[in-house]
């Protein structure tokens, strides 16, 4: 069976794009909410986003992250698992499939801190050290499928498995993977 569709249609389509509209339903946004019910109390509406993400992408996006400015999930945020204790800076764009996880306790004050401009590539596992935390510098770069399990200075680009850093951002070498 085949189904038509005109040129009307289409540009229909691109109008509600290019209008916004995407961008208000979009898994970012819905984790914001999440997070913003999560905060007022209303942690039961918060979990029910957190859960209809999961059931739709295939994301674990916790209500009680610390979420920056322009945060963006590339891909819809498919597969992506980050742990409560992850804060988030202003402007990271975030990969399909990467993993940002915490190994301690619930409670423990060990946490993630990824800094502003940060890009991490598509299946990027970042892990902090036993009941410790670990930071990413601003305006770095994690590659596809890396490890991370140390702190990652501000401006370089960290690839590979075990992860290491290649070359410092902007020496010389493209790094616009937006």
């Amino acid at each position: 069976m085949l189904i038509a569709c005109d040129r009307s249609a289409t540009f229909q389509l691109a109008e509600l794009h290019n209008s916004g509209w995407c961008r208000v339903f979009s898994t970012e946004s819905f984790w914001k909410a999440s997070i913003f019910l999560h905060r007022s109390g209303h942690t039961r509406s918060a979990r029910i986003i957190k859960s209809a993400l999961y059931a739709v992408h295939g994301a674990i996006l916790p209500p009680t992250a610390i979420l920056g400015e322009d945060v963006q999930l590339g891909h819809y945020g498919l597969g992506v698992v980050i742990h409560p204790s992850v804060s988030i800076g202003n402007g990271t764009l975030i990969w399909h499939r990467v993993t940002i996880a915490v190994l301690a306790p619930p409670g423990h004050p060990a946490k993630v801190v990824i800094g502003k401009n940060v890009t991490i590539g598509a299946g990027a596992t970042i892990v902090s050290p036993f009941e410790s935390s670990l930071s990413i510098g601003d305006n770095s770069v994690i590659g596809a499928n890396a490890v991370v399990t140390r702190d990652i200075p501000p401006g370089v680009v960290f690839a590979g498995n075990p992860g290491r850093v290649l070359h410092e951002v902007g020496k010389g070498r493209s790094t616009n993977f937006r």
